[in-house]
């Protein structure tokens, strides 16, 4: 059974910086291993995802880019949008948001 740490405990660095990067919404969290595949959530696995939003943007200005990326491969779609600037990130942070 989890016990969690005490609220008077100090946190770590890490979980400090990962608390800062969330409130300036620059943390994007994608885990794995089917955390969230169960009911009730029924949350899409991170190649679900990055098939829907590869599909889904390659209606965009930002296709022609992206047809290279293997089907499911959400890293590679990660990278190949960041490639393409920050207009381009934020139209695969919306189209993944909107999934």
């Amino acid at each position: 059974m989890y016990t969690p740490e005490p609220l008077s405990k100090p946190v770590s660095i890490a979980a400090s910086q990962l608390a800062m990067q969330a409130a300036a919404g620059r943390l994007t969290l994608v885990i794995g291993a089917g955390v969230s595949l169960a009911e009730p959530t029924g949350a899409p696995t991170a190649a679900d995802v990055a098939r829907r939003a590869k599909a889904r943007l390659m209606t965009t200005v930002i296709g022609g880019a992206i047809g290279d990326v293997p089907d499911g491969d959400l890293l590679e779609l990660a990278n190949v949008v960041e490639a393409q600037g920050v207009e381009a990130m934020a139209l695969l942070r919306s189209t993944i948001l909107d999934l």
